[in-house]
């Protein structure tokens, strides 16, 4: 995918995709853009909370929607360059977005979806992106994380179904998850910085899972924050203090003061 490449069907009132709004900060501090990928099935208004933090430490904010009830089952999983996946399709999503906003920025995404914005970052070399904040994932054990998706999220009942409704949403995400994240860490500069949040009592993608991501590419700073009392995406809601100082001390040393 080219970083040149603009998707035609902008949102009218924002003039970004797939329904991207630009948040601007009352007091604004820093030139960086900080890019918010929701979790899987969010929309961006379910990202409010961190939105206005962010915008009340100095950011101006852009988030968007990912795909996630397309029009067709080939227009959610098949890319206009006939990739296979959910991750490859959230990827170029995420790319059209960082060629509209316009100046260095920041990756500020949640869960599983974390991994196709490691891949939009990829694609580009990093070349505008100066730093990556992943929020509860991505899971290094996606079959599982899935698994446990439909236990205690959007629970189903009956477990053959339950490992159906697993498979086929492992299969139509990524045929080869783990590995194409690696690949595509693999691609990063030397010495980019990630900063890896985890719960300690995540029910759905656990540290460990975490770190089966993370450990492999020894040329980059993973940095973790890891919240003993947390739990899936609770971080900012429920261990603010914790949350807040670590997020914005990163955030502030990759940043540009205005």
């Amino acid at each position: 995918m080219s970083i040149d490449r603009v998707d035609s069907l902008n949102d009218e009132a924002s003039g970004l995709s797939f329904n991207g709004k630009r948040y601007v900060a009352t007091n604004k501090k820093y030139s960086e853009v900080v890019v918010i990928v929701p979790f899987y099935g969010a929309k961006r208004n379910n990202l409010l909370r961190h939105i206005n933090w962010l915008n009340d430490i100095g950011y101006d904010v852009v988030a968007f929607d990912l795909k996630f009830k397309p029009k067709s089952i080939k227009d959610s999983i098949i890319t206009a360059d006939f990739e296979f996946g959910f991750k490859h399709v959230w990827a170029d999503q995420i790319g059209i977005i960082l060629n509209e906003v316009f100046g260095p920025k920041i990756i500020f995404a949640f869960s599983n979806p974390s991994s196709a914005a490691i891949e939009a970052i990829a694609e580009r070399h990093a070349i505008d992106v100066k730093a990556m904040v992943c929020d509860s994932g991505p899971s290094g054990e996606l079959w599982n994380s899935i698994h446990k998706y439909y236990k205690h999220e959007i629970p189903i009942r009956i477990p053959i179904l339950r490992e159906l409704a697993t498979t086929l949403a492992t299969t139509v995400t990524s045929l080869n998850f783990l590995s194409e994240v690696h690949s595509d860490l693999e691609k990063f500069p030397e010495g980019f910085e990630i900063l890896s949040i985890r719960g300690w009592k995540d029910p759905l993608i656990s540290p460990n899972q975490i770190d089966k991501i993370f450990n492999h590419p020894q040329h980059l700073n993973v940095q973790r924050l890891s919240l003993p009392r947390a739990k899936h995406l609770d971080g900012l809601k429920n261990h603010f203090e914790e949350y807040s100082a670590a997020v914005t001390d990163y955030l502030a040393r990759h940043s540009t003061k205005i």
